[in-house]
């Protein structure tokens, strides 16, 4: 049997920052960091069910929290995106505003909730 040893990683691929190991899963801490942001993001849409709203939309938007989901305009998302996809985006956005508790604290991704 041929074994290859793999090396852990000890800086995010993304922000260069040090990577911590929290029980046996390594963890960006950088709180700018793009790729965890992006995450963030994707992960609220999906819970909120924000339809269209994956992750090469959130490349293309000017997004770079959670609260810049609510701040962007319909002109800026038409911009990146056109017209048509634009509206509708902008539409499950507004509807996303109306969801209960229950649906909005999950999608926060604070553990233990």
């Amino acid at each position: 049997m041929n074994l290859t040893t793999i090396n852990e990683p000890t800086s995010c691929p993304t922000c260069d920052s040090t990577l911590e190991l929290v029980k046996d899963q390594l963890f960006c801490r950088n709180n700018e960091c793009e790729a965890k942001s992006s995450k963030l993001i994707e992960h609220f849409a999906k819970t909120l069910k924000i339809k269209g709203l994956g992750p090469k939309t959130i490349e293309k938007l000017p997004l770079s929290s959670i609260s810049d989901i609510y701040s962007i305009s319909e002109n800026e998302i038409s911009d990146e995106i056109g017209n048509k996809l634009g509206k509708k985006l902008f539409d499950q956005i507004e509807k996303s505003k109306s969801v209960d508790a229950k649906t909005l604290l999950p999608a926060f991704s604070i553990p233990l909730i």
